[in-house]
């Protein structure tokens, strides 16, 4: 507050120089509304409404107020005078002559007391470019969302691709040649020995060796090229439910990476449809992965459960914590995580973990997924 004595016409003067040259030579719109009227408004102020001093001063603010929004600026205006919150922020929009957009004008007010009577007091920003770049932001998270979702989409249809391939037709050629190997060996037993010298004794063997050899080479390509297209699309998903494959999973995880895999199912919901169990065991891979690569880790638990109406998804390491699991460079896999999430309304936290590890909590709201089989189910 600045010191000035009333019965002083000099300080009175200056106090008014100096009034004038803050708030008259602001950048900002300024304003003052007393007895619904606005008694007093800045240059800055009335240049951001389009229009003069001149005409805005002494008008209601029901006369001045853009039609669409007078209703609620005259109740944020009553609430402000009954002191039920000392500040407001409100967006005011506007078009002004000769513009072709609306200009977002963001008003700020205070209660105050003004020749003893209550006044509303504030400033007006013009907030039209930070809106647009905060609209432009939105818009892009938007597409953003839409191409992580066909993203996903082609990646799911191609690993049923390649997975269908890898069985069907590479693992129908190892098969050929494992059966062509079986018959080379019998032939190769056929042969007499006795009929042939020492060196053609010790081919034989060599290749009757080198055929057994081949075989097991074929039927190991056989279980991997299996395994491979399994890890790629599951085949037996759909049939075993979310539950059965996070279990088989981790028993497979804890023998390839040495990290015991604990689970807890508490009874969740199990009727889900296919692309909905397809986009859980997903998460839950995705974020096994982490842990493999990331968390150096010695133990991780799973579990799922159902609160009240949430399906809710969690894991939990006891490795290297936070700073094992920050995003990289060109990795989307957190991004693709929270995109599948949120198609169902659901959410995706990460936290520290209780061990010292990360915590990955997914939940999704039971309502807003269809049951397996009804009529809506696939059409998300």
């Amino acid at each position: 507050m600045i010191p000035v004595d009333p019965s002083s016409p000099a300080e009175l003067a200056n106090y008014r120089y100096l009034f004038e040259g803050l708030i008259e030579q602001s950048v900002a719109g300024i304003y003052l509304l007393q007895n619904d009227k606005l008694i007093y408004v800045n240059e800055a102020f009335a240049k951001m409404c389009g229009t003069s001093r001149d005409k805005l001063a002494g008008k209601s603010l029901a006369d001045v107020a853009p039609r669409d929004q007078r209703d609620e600026l005259l109740r944020q205006y009553a609430r402000r005078l009954r002191g039920e919150s000392p500040e407001n922020t409100f967006i005011v929009r506007i078009k002004r002559p000769n513009e072709s957009t609306m200009r977002a004008i963001e008003i700020h007010g205070r209660l105050i007391s003004y020749r003893g009577e209550p006044a509303v007091i504030g400033v007006g920003i013009d907030a039209t470019s930070r809106l647009l770049r905060h609209q432009e932001l939105e818009d892009s998270k938007a597409r953003l969302s839409e191409l992580l979702t066909y993203i996903q989409k082609v990646r799911d249809e191609e690993r049923l691709d390649i997975s269908m391939e890898l069985h069907d037709a590479v693992g129908g050629m190892l098969s050929a040649l494992r059966f062509d190997l079986i018959r080379i060996g019998k032939k190769i037993g056929r042969l007499t020995p006795l009929q042939h010298s020492h060196e053609a004794k010790v081919q034989l063997g060599e290749l009757e060796d080198t055929a057994e050899q081949a075989m097991q080479l074929v039927q190991d390509t056989i279980k991997v090229v299996r395994q491979i297209s399994e890890d790629l699309h599951p085949s037996a998903l759909p049939h075993l439910g979310i539950a059965e494959a996070i279990k088989n999973d981790l028993e497979k995880f804890e023998s390839r990476y040495g990290i015991r895999g604990d689970f807890h199912h508490a009874g969740a919901r199990a009727d889900f449809p296919d692309e909905t169990v397809r986009d859980l065991y997903r998460i839950f891979q995705e974020g096994l992965n982490n842990v493999a690569k990331h968390a150096r880790a010695t133990r991780v638990a799973v579990s799922i459960r159902q609160a009240d109406q949430w399906f809710v998804l969690s894991m939990e390491d006891d490795g290297v914590g936070m700073a094992g699991h920050a995003p990289q460079p060109g990795k989307y896999g957190l991004s693709t995580m929270r995109e599948r999430v949120r198609r169902y309304g659901g959410t995706l936290d990460i936290a520290p973990g209780a061990q010292g590890g990360v915590r990955l909590t997914v939940g999704i709201p039971v309502a807003g997924i269809p049951v397996a089989g009804s009529p809506v189910a696939g059409q998300r």
